[in-house]
């Protein structure tokens, strides 16, 4: 922490925060409030930042007193970038579909002379619900308009000042929030980036963010030692993401090998792992309704897919290969079908 402006009352550690004193504001008025910090964590650590109002009256609304911004710590960067939360799961950044998104659009002047209007456009992807959209804060006054599925912001007489005069002055930016659409098929990839105008001078293409839709399986955990495997195409698939609350390594079989350690849960695959007490691992990702399974002659742990199947569902290639019952596990070892 360094300053805040108006000064708030700064709180140290373990929750480092910032407190003011606003007083009444009128229906439709902003303000604000502003913080320095120096940014002591590595690049590519997530951090994030909450802000909240509390009101000494009754509130209509009190849902949207409070937001949170995650950023990734960057080093050089494009000033004219495009943020999203929340920050998704693994690479792929996998949201449910009940999940809202949260876009921050930031623009900079790095001319040389005052920009007067800016315009930043933004195209939602058709997996995106334009009925769901609400466009937010911004650090200047706009006009937003919709066409078809572009959005347009328009900053007119916004006077931005470049950034060689005044570089604290020479940023801006605006929010918006919008919920994927409940038909959007589990899988879906949903890209974003938006255009941004100044004056007369062609488009500043932010990056483009990209969230995939996914879901929860819940599987049933026994105490002590279960038969269990991977049943999703998840994000990330090591061990400790899938079933955290383990208490004991993943094994798998191999015939010839035996019993060995495995860090990562390939699909298709049985693994023997203990637990303490019985509970349900929710394992989030995106559904698979097929798998091919390499065996290997005896016997084999093989996992499942996403929902339950029956073993005359299971096509066996060659014909004739499988030589026993299917055994699963639950206290020990039963057939099943």
């Amino acid at each position: 922490y360094v300053s805040s402006a108006p000064a708030g009352i700064y709180s140290a550690p373990p929750v480092h925060t910032v407190t003011w004193t606003v007083g009444p504001l009128q229906p439709g008025e902003t303000g604000w409030l502003y913080v320095d910090v120096i940014v002591k964590d590595t690049i590519g650590a997530a951090l994030t930042a909450c802000a909240s109002i509390e009101p000494s009256g009754t509130d209509v609304t009190p849902a949207d007193n409070s937001m949170c911004e995650t950023q990734i710590v960057t080093g050089s960067f494009d000033p004219n970038e495009k943020l999203a939360a929340p920050a998704g799961v693994g690479q792929y950044k996998m949201i449910t579909l009940s999940q809202a998104l949260t876009y921050k659009i930031n623009f900079q002047n790095v001319g040389n002379d005052t920009a007067f209007n800016i315009v930043v456009r933004d195209t939602i992807d058709p997996s995106l619900d334009l009925g769901t959209f609400v466009s937010g804060a911004s650090s200047h006054p706009y006009a937003v308009a919709i066409n078809g599925r572009e959005v347009a912001w328009t900053f007119s007489n916004i006077n931005l000042v470049d950034s060689i005069t005044n570089e604290p002055g020479s940023h801006g930016f605006v929010w918006f929030d919008i919920l994927p659409d409940t038909a959007t098929p589990l899988g879906t990839d949903i890209p974003n980036w938006a255009g941004i105008y100044f004056d007369f001078n062609p488009p500043v293409i932010t990056d483009t963010i990209s969230f995939r839709i996914g879901t929860v399986n819940s599987v049933p955990i026994d105490e002590k030692w279960n038969m269990v495997s991977n049943p999703m195409d998840t994000p990330d698939d090591s061990v400790d993401n899938i079933f955290p609350t383990r208490v004991s390594n993943a094994f798998s079989f191999d015939m010839t090998a035996g019993y060995q350690t495995s860090a990562l849960l390939a699909n298709g695959i049985g693994y023997w792992i203990k637990f303490g007490p019985a509970q349900t691992a929710d394992v989030f990702g995106v559904p698979m309704t097929a798998i091919v399974v390499d065996v290997d002659t005896g016997w084999n742990m093989v996992g499942s897919v996403s929902s339950v199947v029956d073993k005359d569902a299971i096509v066996e290639s060659p014909p004739g290969i499988v030589v026993s019952n299917y055994f699963g596990y639950s206290n020990g070892y039963s057939p099943t079908d």
